[in-house]
């Protein structure tokens, strides 16, 4: 009886991952998607742009962040 439980499971536990793994591609796609059109948004109202690598850090930097508009 344990076995089966077992076996019963394995489906169960490939179809949840296979759910997660194809939920964070859509979120990392919807993040990148709504990066995109915060740009384009930017860009028609003449706002100043940041770099890609500046929106992504998550640690403040001791530096002075030196950016570049377009």
């Amino acid at each position: 009886m344990i076995e089966r439980r077992g076996i019963a499971r394995t489906p169960r536990e490939h179809f949840r991952r296979t759910a997660e793994d194809e939920l964070e591609k859509f979120v990392r796609k919807e993040i990148a998607f709504q990066q995109a059109e915060r740009i384009e948004r930017a860009r028609e109202l003449r706002l100043p742009v940041q770099k890609e690598t500046e929106l992504s850090r998550s640690e403040p930097s001791s530096k002075p962040v030196t950016r570049r508009f377009s």
